[in-house]
């Protein structure tokens, strides 16, 4: 189809070096701007049409590398969140433990742990006694799971992730986007993500918006697994991004 993909690990992930749980936002966002640049300086590359495929924490990023760069010519988000983080790690991990609750008092007091934990993790709110406290009231619960130990990363992570605006710097956007993702999503809450984002891009001036969601897909566009005990990828899926990135390769 004419398309080339560079990818790279991120930090600490594979041959790469550093730790991406030590690091800003701001510098992974420089790190998908530094492969930009790369691509900038490769003979068979054409360097007006190089865009940016970004997935789940990728994408919700993606919008913060369009403005580290100005040889982005398209951005795909895929998965990518467009509610505040701390609502995005709610609903994810409420999604986790939700199917292991009996009843409905078991799902209240699970809302009620993990708001605490988030709360606590993202912004410092409450307390860690609190949070001591429901662990030792909950621990025999069927949805329990135990906190991050206190020297885990995700704490620091957490509270770096915190003040992250994503529909901000989607507003910022002017080059276009194609959003796409599985209607089944349990990480990102998928029609709520994509709405906001669109409609965020369209009243700061953008038109060339294109939302994609694929019935009956999760987090990653597979379906779930059929009689064969294999997961299929969602029909259309990669049809889709292959004839959205065609488009974009003829305007130039």
């Amino acid at each position: 189809h004419g398309v080339a993909a560079l990818i790279f690990d991120k930090r600490g992930v594979g041959k790469s070096t550093g730790d991406w749980r030590q690091a800003t936002l701001e510098d992974l966002a420089s790190d998908g701007a530094a492969a930009v640049a790369r691509l900038q300086s490769e003979p068979r590359i054409d360097k007006r049409r190089i865009g940016i495929h970004g997935h789940s924490q990728g994408g919700t990023l993606a919008p913060l590398i369009v403005a580290r760069s100005n040889q982005v010519a398209f951005v795909i988000g895929s998965a990518a969140a467009g509610v505040p983080p701390d609502s995005g790690e709610i609903f994810s991990v409420l999604n986790s433990v939700y199917p292991k609750a009996k009843t409905a008092a078991d799902s209240a007091n699970a809302r009620a742990y993990v708001s605490e934990l988030v709360e606590f993790a993202y912004w410092g709110g409450g307390s860690r006694a609190k949070l001591d406290s429901l662990v030792a009231v909950s621990k025999d619960q069927p949805w329990f799971f135990a906190p991050p130990a206190p020297d885990n990363s995700y704490w620091t992570f957490s509270k770096v992730f915190a003040r992250y605006r994503p529909l901000e710097s989607w507003a910022r956007v002017r080059v276009p986007v194609l959003l796409v993702y599985g209607a089944d999503d349990q990480r990102v809450p998928a029609a709520e993500s994509a709405s906001r984002i669109a409609a965020k891009l369209r009243h700061t001036g953008n038109r060339d918006v294109t939302v994609r969601i694929f019935p009956g897909a999760d987090h990653t566009f597979r379906l779930k697994p059929g009689p064969s005990g294999w997961p299929d990828t969602a029909p259309g899926y990669v049809s889709s991004l292959l004839d959205w990135v065609a488009i974009q390769r003829g305007r130039r």
